[in-house]
């Protein structure tokens, strides 16, 4: 099935996204020979080695959606690039060449900053928020729900740094947030970066500030009922992930009584500076501040 999909790819001169050919798989005859993308993946691997090809060569890539900026240094063949001068697009590579990472340059002991919203990225990156972090800094973001080559790349960065994930306070943020962390039912816990802080918003958090928020969609609440079912039994965890847990919970509690959620940039705007107000700094500025300390608390 593979390879005479990958031939009709060679014939077009095109080629096809990795989850593209999942779906096509699901579709076909052989359905039950791909019981999941891991397992997709792996057979792909198998049929390349088997043609004595390379990969890229069957033409199936997986999705290239997020950006990497701050200080990481890509010195691969065909591809030498400053994080700190230019924001580059997440390469397949990351999930379909694990020595990838040798090829990257990050300064000892920076910190790796993730986040969901690419407007926030954007704004990071103008702000050149690196430069607050004497260790060095790496900014990226999945731009939403992250595709597999954006997690294969946080779960090689966080092998180096410290690792935070920056989102809004959602139930699909959440879900987001626990992808990165324990993986998702496609792949598994492949690329799973079970190191990783939810740095926030967290619902307490912006309903102690008294965030304006929006009312919970009927999405979202599918959402939180099927987050719910994904943790485990009190019994079943050592005492650092009872805590994680109750944090967890906490928040669809807040989530599901107020039927509020709330984005990053109600945080951001609640930093504008009151008319009259000799600050000359702007809300992003202040939201820098703010990343620094909460970054800051959280590696105590």
């Amino acid at each position: 099935f593979i390879m005479r999909v990958s031939a009709r790819l060679l014939e077009a001169k095109t080629s096809m996204t990795q989850r593209c050919l999942w779906y096509l798989a699901k579709i076909s005859p052989f359905a039950l020979q791909f019981q999941s993308a891991t397992q997709l993946n792996k057979l792909i691997n198998i049929t390349a080695e088997l043609a004595d090809l390379k990969r890229e060569d069957l033409r199936f890539n997986a999705q290239e959606k997020g950006l990497v900026a701050g200080t990481i240094l890509f010195d691969a063949p065909g591809l030498r690039a400053d994080g700190t001068k230019v924001q580059l697009l997440i390469s397949n590579d990351w999930a379909t060449k694990p020595d990838t990472i040798q090829q990257t340059k990050i300064p000892k002991g920076a910190t790796c900053l993730v986040f969901e919203s690419e407007s926030t990225f954007n704004a990071c990156v103008r702000l050149e928020l690196w430069r607050r972090f004497p260790s060095g800094l790496v900014i990226i973001t999945g731009k939403g729900q992250p595709s597999v080559s954006t997690r294969a790349m946080v779960c090689a960065i966080s092998r180096r740094c410290r690792t935070f994930i920056c989102t809004d306070s959602s139930p699909w943020s959440l879900a987001i947030f626990m992808a990165y962390q324990h993986g998702s039912q496609a792949l598994g816990s492949t690329f799973a970066c079970h190191t990783a802080v939810w740095l926030g918003l967290h619902a307490s958090e912006a309903h102690e500030m008294r965030l304006p928020g929006l009312a919970l969609t009927e999405a979202d609440k599918s959402c939180l009922l099927r987050l719910r079912g994904l943790f485990p039994r009190d019994g079943e965890m050592d005492e650092d992930g009872l805590a994680k847990l109750e944090l967890y919970r906490d928040e669809l509690n807040l989530w599901e009584s107020l039927d509020l959620k709330w984005e990053l940039e109600a945080l951001i705007a609640s930093f504008a500076v009151p008319d009259g107000d000799d600050d000359a700094r702007g809300p992003y500025e202040v939201f820098g501040d703010y990343l620094v300390d909460a970054i800051r608390q959280r590696s105590v």
